[in-house]
């Protein structure tokens, strides 16, 4: 009886100790369930604040992108947004530029968690064209008749008709974030010196600028001579602000410069001699002769008339010729038109142009089907019709094409 009793206990006490271990294990198993139930929560509010992060941060990207350069330096002093509402949470993000870079921090907020997501955009000087042709605003009842590279627009794309459609749709690239800006050339310096030059002489007199009077040029124009250049491009190393220096001496990159004030009309043109030349239209140009270039400098057109006229047949720069060419195809990167805010271009030749033409807030017009692009255009508006023909070419890295802008870097991580 009294071993029948002691077997009794000691199953009791099996029991119990089984019931113990169960408690301890079921207690354990529900501790840990609710530890990586809370781990699961918290980083479900971690990534929701890291996406809400992302968002701001990709809002901002997406501003400085397309925001006009004027405005570039106002970051230099830190600048931070309101918290903005975003979903179940918000978002900070401060911008802070420090020499060319631009410094994102967007700070995301969900519930009691926080993550913080950065970003660099680096400003560049020399921008290269990404595209053939390229325009800020839509492009409407484009006319080709040949093309061999992307276009790209600030908006839409739309072909004259559904055969040019079919034909060039797949080089269209539609609402494209891409926003440069001239880098304009400090021509104070040029200026300066107008005083220096022959008032209307003969331009194979003159050495390093030819300024008209009142009554402008109408004058068949033989040779440019580039041998007595006299001006230097200079850039500042800081704010890459680029400057024409007068160098009566021996300047290390010589331009020769020719200043064309109130409306000009040249003919036939032969640019000689082995230095760089600088056109600068102050009111209006149009050349319709030949022009051709025996040196191996390189030739930039500056028009600085930034007014606008009421008249579309008013441009400020005309190229026609019913047999102008200029260049050929060793010289594109060498050809550069760089056209003030609110100009008017007309590209109307009965041959080729070698070269890029620029103008993010100019307007262009090719309506010539002669007219054959070879090079690049990048401007507001563009008007192209009669089957222009264009034909991309691609810049050397020793000539960068002058354009300011802000491109994305890179995501910094952690």
């Amino acid at each position: 009886m009294k071993k029948a009793t002691n077997e009794k206990g000691a199953a009791l006490v099996a029991t119990l100790l089984l019931m113990v271990v169960g408690v301890i294990l079921v207690t354990g198993m529900v501790a840990l369930s609710q530890s990586e139930s809370r781990q699961t929560i918290d980083q479900t509010k971690n990534m929701k604040a890291y996406y809400i992060a992302r968002a701001g941060a990709d809002t901002m990207i997406h501003r400085l992108l397309t925001i006009d350069k004027e405005y570039w330096n106002d970051f230099t002093t830190p600048h931070t947004t309101d918290a903005t509402d975003f979903g179940d949470g918000s978002f900070v993000v401060s911008v802070e530029r420090t020499g060319d870079d631009f410094k994102v921090v967007s700070t995301g907020t969900y519930q009691n968690a926080e993550e913080e997501v950065k970003a660099v955009l680096k400003y560049n000087p020399n921008t290269k064209m990404q595209y053939v042709i390229f325009t800020k605003d839509p492009m409407e009842d484009i006319q080709l008749g040949y093309l061999n590279d992307d276009i790209g627009s600030g908006g839409t794309i739309v072909f004259k008709n559904s055969s040019y459609d079919t034909e060039f749709r797949p080089y269209a690239n539609e609402n494209v974030i891409f926003n440069p800006e001239i880098s304009e050339v400090d021509l104070s310096d040029v200026e300066s010196n107008l005083t220096e030059a022959d008032p209307l002489a003969p331009l194979v007199e003159v050495s390093s600028i030819f300024s008209g009077g009142v009554d402008g040029h109408d004058l068949p124009l033989l040779t440019i001579d580039t041998s007595n250049a006299d001006f230097e491009k200079q850039e500042d190393e800081d704010t890459h602000e680029v400057s024409m220096v007068y160098d009566d001496t021996s300047p290390s990159d010589p331009w020769m410069v020719v200043w064309l004030s109130g409306t000009s009309s040249l003919s036939d043109i032969e640019i000689t001699g082995n230095n760089n030349l600088m056109l600068i239209v102050e009111d209006s140009l149009e050349i319709n002769g030949d022009v051709t270039l025996s040196g191996s400098g390189n030739i930039e057109i500056h028009v600085i008339d930034d007014s606008t006229s009421e008249d579309e047949d008013d441009y400020d720069l005309v190229l026609s010729s019913p047999h102008m060419s200029i260049g050929a195809p060793a010289d594109s990167d060498r050809i550069r038109v760089y056209l003030a805010d609110n100009s008017h271009m007309n590209l109307d030749v009965n041959g080729e142009f070698y070269g890029y033409i620029i103008g993010p807030e100019a307007k262009v017009d090719m309506k010539n089907p002669q007219t054959h692009l070879y090079g690049g255009l990048y401007c507001k508006t563009v008007d192209i019709d009669a089957n222009v023909q264009i034909t991309s070419a691609t810049p050397s890295d020793s000539n960068p094409i002058r354009l300011e802008s802000i491109q994305f870097a890179y995501w910094e991580e952690e």
